[in-house]
């Protein structure tokens, strides 16, 4: 299955699934926001992106986004989880290097791909012909698709694993002290890495963006300090750098499930909150 569309605007059209064969994307033009088996992912443009068949995957709240999205969906036998038998429509089958290459990408994120464009403005060239050896031609272009991908990702396999542990060195001091100023542009300085690619860096050790991992840094810390303080919920706001105590609440309330106060009061009612702990009239009970 080719698909080669343009999506002028955003719409719910990309619902978690799984596929009956390998997905390989390219981007040529926009962002998209998607999501495999729980971990977020920003494809943005001149990027691939690979799934297996055993892999949920689909848009960040089903949303697939405006741009331009080229995809194929590649036969293939399988099994179990990892299982993975390309087919006798490849001559990558018997290429047990290469297919254990295929099976240990270390995410579906493949990162700058341009061949792959090119590639797919070949395979729907040759799907809409009639040519003497179609058939012959369009698997080797799906041949040439694969080993593009693998090879996209295999040379960064040693810089992956050195940016891993660069994020990881980053994550204990924004943990250490979530109140700097961590923004997008001061986590790319840390990485050496443009904003683009630092949220990528950031997503493959973390899960998160580098905003969302801030945020939930900080109101991790805000429900350390509920818990074992009893400095008002306004006071706690502003010293964790959020703009009001409301805009705190809420923060906490959406991540945690309950408001500060509601913490604070369950501590209460346990009997574990200190005497004459304060409460902020701002905060949502």
């Amino acid at each position: 299955m080719l698909g080669m569309k343009k999506y002028p605007t955003a719409s719910a059209g990309l619902a978690n699934h799984r596929n009956d064969g390998i997905e390989l994307c390219f981007v040529p033009r926009g962002e998209y926001h998607w999501q495999v088996e729980g971990r977020s992912y920003t494809v943005s443009s001149g990027e691939g992106f690979l799934t297996f068949p055993w892999q949920w995957h689909g848009g960040q709240s089903g949303i697939l986004n405006r741009g331009e999205l080229y995809w194929v969906i590649l036969g293939v036998n399988h099994d179990a989880e990892s299982a993975l038998d390309l087919g006798t429509w490849s001559r990558l089958s018997d290429d047990h290097e290469f297919l254990s290459a295929l099976r240990d990408l270390r995410s579906p994120q493949l990162g700058p791909v341009p061949e792959l464009g090119r590639l797919f403005r070949s395979l729907a060239q040759e799907l809409d012909g009639h040519s003497l050896g179609k058939v012959a031609r369009v698997n080797a272009v799906l041949d040439e698709m694969l080993v593009a991908a693998v090879r996209a990702q295999r040379p960064r396999a040693q810089t992956g694993e050195v940016r891993s542990r660069q994020v990881s060195a980053l994550v204990k001091k924004i943990q250490a002290d979530p109140t700097q100023d961590w923004c997008l542009r001061a986590i790319g300085a840390h990485l050496g890495l443009e904003k683009s690619a630092a949220i990528r860096a950031f997503q493959t050790v973390t899960g998160l963006t580098p905003k969302a991992f801030v945020l939930k840094t900080k109101l991790d810390r805000a429900e350390e300090l509920l818990l074992q303080t009893d400095k008002s919920i306004t006071a706690l706001a502003f010293d964790l750098g959020f703009s009001s105590s409301q805009h705190f609440s809420d923060s906490f309330h959406r991540n945690k499930g309950l408001s500060p106060s509601q913490v604070r009061m369950n501590l209460a009612a346990s009997g574990g909150l200190p005497p004459n702990a304060p409460f902020s009239l701002h905060s949502r009970p």
